[in-house]
């Protein structure tokens, strides 16, 4: 009697590979995962830790090397529909730019705020300094 399970669902070899190869929980040893079940990817069941941890988002920047992550998508996607139809979000600037991740607003955007916010400024300090010179001229003094 073996210890290995049996995987029969058909799966992508590409996909197949991935899983031994990068996934955490793959046993390489007794060839299941590690909680001694067998693998619902290889058995053709969508996986959470898989996809949250290992395949990761679609545009996702940090990606192995070696690995087609197309193929790896479309033969998950064969597995988990949901995942394929999840369209990727490109943020948006108020200039029509693309965001990189954590930014609110593009470079060329942000330096013209900048400029916005310095020019407000010194017009405030300018209509404060101006309205304390015109308290203190000496034609305001009565003798």
């Amino acid at each position: 009697m073996s210890l290995q399970p049996k995987y029969t669902a058909k799966v992508d070899r590409h996909l197949s590979v991935f899983v031994k190869a990068e996934c955490a929980n793959w046993d390489t040893h007794y060839q299941c995962c590690a909680d001694d079940k067998p693998c619902k990817v290889l058995c053709g069941q969508p996986c959470a830790y898989f996809e949250r941890a290992v395949l990761g988002p679609p545009d996702y920047p940090y990606k192995l090397p070696g690995y087609d992550y197309r193929k790896l998508f479309d033969g998950y996607g064969q597995i988990n529909p949901k995942l394929a139809a999840r369209a990727v979000v490109i943020r948006k600037c108020e200039c029509g730019a693309s965001l990189q991740p954590r930014e609110r607003v593009c470079e060329k955007c942000r330096a013209e705020k900048r400029r916005q916010a310095y020019r407000q400024h010194r017009q405030k300090r300018r209509n404060l300094s101006c309205a304390t010179v015109k308290q203190k001229s000496p034609q305001n003094i009565a003798v």
